[in-house]
Parts: C-alpha cells; sequence; structure tokens
C-alpha cells in the first residue's frame, strides 16, 4: 500500500469529491485521517523528511482537486437546470454518440452542443443532452440542428422507487428533449460507429434466428451489451439470483475477448504489433458494446495490461484501477454513483484486498497439509488436491460476495444467499459461450448469406443453447431454495463503512496471525498428525465465520419504532404501518392511474424499509384501485 501512491492520490480524489456531492463532513475526516495513516504507516526511519511533506502536500492537493471538481460539476448541472427548464422549447446542434431502445422508444445521445449564441454560455454548452423518439433514423457520429420540448423528469415519490432525474443526474445529463424537428447538418466523417452499430444489430438478428425463445435476448445482452431483446422475466431471473454480472460488459468480456487475440497473435509476432492489433480490436469491442462506464473501465486497464507487456514492466492491479478511477471521475464526478461503477471497481478492490488474502491463508493452510503427508518425500513441490481446489475456489467467491454484499444491499435492498455456489457453475463455462457466440454472430452476420455456411453457423450455436438452458434452469431452481434472497433494505453511509472497516479487519487480522505466529510454528514442527492439520483447517474456517457475524449484524441493522406513511400511489390507497413492537402492517395497496402498481411502488418501498413479512395486510373492499398492488406482491419476496 506504501509503494501504491497513484492508489493513495485515486482515493483522496473520489473522498473530496464524496465531500462535496454527498455533503457530509464524514468523507473529509476520513480522507484526512486516511491520508495521514498512509504518511505515517511502516515509514523506513532512514525517509528523508521532505519526500515525507512532499507525499502528503500530494494526497492534499489530490484530496482539494477533488473538492475543486465536485463543486465544478455542481456548478454545471445548477446552470444546466436554470437552463433547461421543464415545458419549455429548445433549439440547438450536437452530434449524435450513442442510441439505445427501451421501453419502446428510442434514447439519442448527444454531445458537443451548441446554442444559440444570446444565452448566458457563449453557444456551447459542456454537457450531454438526451433526446426520446418514438422513430428510428439517427445516424451516429452525424451532426444534427434539432428543436423540441424539455420534459420534466419523473421524481421519485417514494422512498426506494425509480429516480429518473438521479438517473440521468449520474450520467452528467441534465435534460431529455422529446425532439419536434431533426434534421441532419453534416454526415459522419469517418462513420465507424454507425458501421459497428449495424454490425450489432446484425449479429442480434442472427441470434433471434438460430436460437429459440429468450435465450436470444439474452445471448446479446451478454455479448453485444444489446438488451433491447432481454425480456423482463430473464433479467430479473438473473439479478435475483446474483449473476447479473454476465449481463453487463465488463472486465470478464473484455479480458476474455482481449486475451483471446492477443495470444493468438503473438504466436505468429512479437509483442508490439500483436498489441497493437488487439488494442484497435478490444476499443472496436468496447465502442460495438455501448461504451457504458464498466466497459470503458476494463478497456482501460487492459490496454495498461498491454502496454506493461511491451515495455517488460510488471503490471500492478491496484494502480491500474487508481488510473481509471481518476480519469473517469474526472470526466464525471457523479460516475460513483452509477451501478456499473460502484459494482465494477469494488469488485477488483474486493479481489485484491479480501479475495486473495482470504485464499492465501488458506493456501498456506494447504501448504502445511502437504508438508505434513509428504515431508519424507524431498525435492517435491506443493500442490493442492481436488478437494483443497474446490474449497480455495469456494473461499475466493466468498470473499468477492462479502465485498459486493453493501453494495446489492445499498442499490437493490436485498443479496442473493447462493451466489458463490451458483458462479461455480456459471463461470467455468462463461468463456465457452462469449467466444462461441460472438464467432457464430459475426459470422452470420458478415456471411451468413453465403449458400452453406447456415448449417455451420447452426451448429456453432448449439453449445450456446445449452448453456443458455442450463443457466436458466440452475437459476430457476436455485430461486425454490429457501432462503434465496434476503432483503436487508437500504444501508446507511455508516453501516457501509463500518461494514468494510469489519470486514478488512477480520481478514487481514487473522492472515497476520498465520503469518506471524502459526507458520513459523508449523516449520519448526516435525511431527504432526493428519488430524492435528485439519482442525487447523476446521478452526480457520470458522473462526472467519464467526468473525464475520457482525458484519451481517452491521448491514442488517434497521431501527425499529412507530410508523406511517402513506404510499403516493395516484388513484388508489396505500398505507404502511409499522408498531414500536416492529408489526408490519399495511392497508389496501392499488392504484387505477399507475401501473403495476405493486411491483413499481409498492415493492421497492418495502424491500427499501427492509420489510420482508407483511404481519397483517388489510383491504377496505375488493375495488381495484385497492388490491391490485396486493396481487402483484403474493408469491414474491415479501410474505404476506
Amino acid at each position: 500500500m506504501n509503494k501504491r501512491y497513484l492508489l493513495q492520490f485515486a482515493i483522496e480524489f473520489l473522498f473530496g469529491i464524496l465531500f462535496v456531492l454527498q455533503q457530509n463532513v464524514i468523507f473529509a475526516i476520513i480522507g484526512i485521517c486516511g491520508g495521514a495513516v498512509a504518511l505515517l504507516w511502516r515509514r523506513p526511519r532512514s525517509q528523508h523528511k521532505s519526500n515525507r511533506l512532499l507525499h502528503g502536500g500530494c494526497l492534499l492537493l489530490c484530496f482539494l482537486f477533488g473538492v475543486g471538481r465536485g463543486l465544478f460539476a455542481i456548478s454545471c448541472m445548477d446552470n444546466s437546470y436554470r437552463l433547461f427548464q421543464p415545458n419549455t422549447s429548445i433549439c440547438f446542434t450536437g452530434t449524435l454518440t450513442k442510441k439505445e431502445y427501451k421501453n419502446d422508444q428510442w434514447y439519442y445521445w448527444i454531445s458537443n452542443i451548441e446554442l444559440p449564441s444570446n444565452n448566458s454560455h457563449n453557444g456551447r454548452w459542456p454537457g450531454l443532452l438526451v433526446l426520446q423518439s418514438k422513430e428510428d433514423g439517427g445516424c451516429l457520429d452525424a451532426v444534427y440542428y434539432v428543436e423540441g420540448n424539455v420534459k420534466a423528469f419523473r421524481m421519485a415519490e417514494n422512498e426506494g422507487n425509480y429516480d429518473e432525474e438521479q438517473y440521468y443526474r449520474s450520467q452528467m445529463v441534465p435534460a431529455v428533449i422529446e425532439p419536434t424537428s431533426m434534421r441532419m447538418i453534416q454526415r459522419p466523417r469517418v462513420g465507424l460507429r454507425e458501421a459497428l452499430y449495424t454490425l450489432r444489430k446484425r449479429t442480434a438478428q442472427v441470434y433471434e434466428t438460430y436460437l429459440p425463445g429468450e435465450e436470444s435476448g439474452i445471448l446479446a445482452a451478454m455479448t453485444l451489451g444489446e438488451k433491447r431483446d432481454l425480456s423482463k422475466e430473464a433479467k430479473n431471473l438473473f439479478q435475483d439470483t446474483g449473476i447479473s454480472h454476465i449481463l453487463a460488459i465488463s472486465g470478464l468480456h473484455i479480458s476474455l475477448v482481449g486475451m483471446l487475440v492477443f495470444r493468438r497473435l503473438r504466436k505468429r509476432m512479437s509483442n508490439l504489433p500483436a498489441a497493437i492489433i488487439t488494442t484497435v480490436a478490444v476499443l472496436g469491442y468496447g465502442m460495438l458494446t455501448g461504451s457504458s462506464v464498466s466497459t470503458n473501465r476494463a478497456v482501460g486497464m487492459f490496454l495498461l495490461l498491454l502496454i506493461a507487456t511491451v515495455f517488460g514492466r510488471s503490471y500492478d492491479l491496484l494502480t491500474a484501477l487508481a488510473i481509471m478511477s481518476i480519469v473517469l471521475l474526472w470526466q464525471n464526478p457523479y460516475a460513483y454513483q452509477q451501478i456499473g461503477f460502484a459494482f465494477s471497481f469494488v469488485a477488483i478492490l474486493g479481489v485484491v484486498m479480501v479475495a486473495q488474502p482470504m485464499q492465501q491463508t488458506y493456501d498456506s493452510l494447504c501448504d502445511f497439509r502437504w508438508r505434513t503427508h509428504h515431508r519424507m518425500d524431498h525435492g517435491k513441490r506443493f500442490h493442492k488436491n481436488a478437494k483443497e481446489v474446490v474449497f480455495s475456489a469456494l473461499i475466493a467467491g466468498t470473499g468477492m460476495q462479502l465485498v459486493t454484499i453493501p453494495l446489492c444491499a445499498y442499490f437493490f435492498f436485498g443479496f442473493p444467499t447462493y451466489v458463490v455456489c451458483l458462479n461455480l457453475l456459471v463461470l467455468p463455462v462463461l468463456g465457452v459461450l462469449i467466444s462461441t457466440g460472438l464467432l457464430a454472430g459475426f459470422l452470420g452476420g458478415l456471411v451468413g448469406a453465403i449458400w452453406g455456411l447456415q448449417s455451420w453457423i447452426a451448429i456453432l450455436f448449439f453449445p450456446c443453447h445449452w448453456i443458455l438452458y442450463f443457466y436458466e434452469v440452475l437459476c430457476d431452481h436455485t430461486l425454490n431454495l429457501p432462503a434465496a434472497r434476503m432483503i436487508v433494505g437500504r444501508p446507511m453511509w455508516w453501516q457501509v463503512l463500518l461494514y468494510y472497516g469489519i470486514l478488512l479487519g477480520v481478514v487481514w487480522g487473522i492472515q497476520l496471525l498465520v503469518k506471524q505466529h502459526l507458520e513459523p510454528k508449523w516449520k519448526r514442527a516435525r511431527h504432526y498428525r493428519k488430524k492435528q492439520v485439519s482442525r487447523w483447517v476446521i478452526r480457520y474456517v470458522a473462526t472467519l465465520s464467526l468473525a464475520l457475524l457482525p458484519c451481517f449484524a452491521v448491514i442488517s441493522y434497521s431501527s425499529k419504532g412507530f410508523e406511517i406513511d402513506m404510499l403516493s400511489v395516484g388513484q388508489g390507497d396505500g398505507i404502511y404501518i409499522q408498531s414500536p413492537e416492529g408489526v408490519d402492517f399495511f392497508i389496501d395497496g392499488g392504484s387505477s392511474s399507475k401501473k403495476q402498481v405493486g411491483e413499481y411502488v409498492i415493492g421497492p418501498f418495502l424491500e427499501y424499509h427492509g420489510v420482508n413479512r407483511i404481519d397483517y395486510w388489510f383491504v377496505t373492499h375488493p375495488d381495484e384501485d385497492h388490491v391490485n398492488g396486493l396481487m402483484e406482491l403474493i408469491g414474491g419476496d415479501i410474505q404476506i
């Protein structure tokens, strides 16, 4: 940690942004105290005082940079809200950089915006705007002149409900425009984005041709980032079981595609030309899949890996993560509010800071077992048996799950229980699914019309079909298990920070205990019985499990007390009551003006408060605007 200066600078930069945007002094205290600890912890006495002062000044400067960037973002968004008033007309020119189809409408992302010169921004707006249209007629990288009306954001009327303004603010988008006129004034110079988008559409159409049912939508989301045909049922199925990460293009997909290309090329040429070709391929794949924040993070880190390989330098995962976090947060300080950003970065930190230490501690116990059994076999090297390989993977997966629990609770108000075992079955065949799906899709999109190739493409899709079918069956059976999903509600910031503090303290404390106190004893001991060795493994697992119980107690804590909430359900009724003893009541629950009020309003509200069971539900009369939400919730995650 002491030698990873870029990581320290990135953390200070992040806490500076959080201090301003969250308006919470606790982030300033943690940033300053953390910088002092990083400055003083394990410092060699021989280090010159001026170097310490320089290091401390850089840490403080990064914190101040974060504060300044956060203030700039607030000023930028405040000015934009005054400029783009809801229900007003506006005209501008801009470049179409992204388009996506969801909720039966097209969304066009416009950059390089130029406004009429008679406004306070001197004709330019340094941000993004989103156009919402029912027609698909936009060409990527083309410049358009747009006239339209500013649409009012849908605000979250109840806790736990979808907040459209917060979603677009995390993207640095101040307004959504409903265009009345959209005219191309300049064609794209190269047209690379449009060509990649056309290839993406053709590949998705190939999936629809050769795969049955909803499997084509699942494979398109996994390989192309195209979620237009991803059914709501399939999305919820993967999300509730905890494997929705395979639907998002992230480090797993980028590293798989990039390393496959790089290793193939390196067998035929030197590192430099292989790295250049791989860079073009990875950048093209990132643009093809939509360039989300998790994709940009993964692409950037993979390019840093290629640079390290070409120059013969060692690659440090945390340093690369720090560089990409600084780059992405500098571009958009609100990016930390995006689900993809949070999961992408915290997952990498969890691998290095939690999963690897837990796995290394277990490996040291396995090494002790091996040396006990083979103390007379000089010259042999340590290796794990099959059982230890499985347990090692389970421990690493458990470490990853422990790191992501607060994020799942914060964004989804709960976390899946069996995700570790599920990932052990899902991930080994994911590489085959992605590589085969991309190969078959690209072949079908490029040369599929040639006679005689259809049968070969169908053969390539055969393993994709059975792997996707295996995933769906596995998820269905997992959800039928008891307590498949734990609802704990949205935790407070102090709960999240305390959870991670306890988790790191337990994992690092046990690792330090094993290294400094137990390993020297094992090396001096010449006669250990097999049962004694097995007891050490059992003690480690039991100690780790007991020590982590406070983490779950912290993250699931919620204050109980008398509470009455009258939900905004439109034309209807919905009242939630909690008694001082913690008994939960609900009165009515329906609406005639809001569709699926149980799924989108009442259910998220209850999960936000950590309510997984309603003890008494009263219905005043059986009209639709009093009971349709209740009927939607019956048989779901919330027991009634």
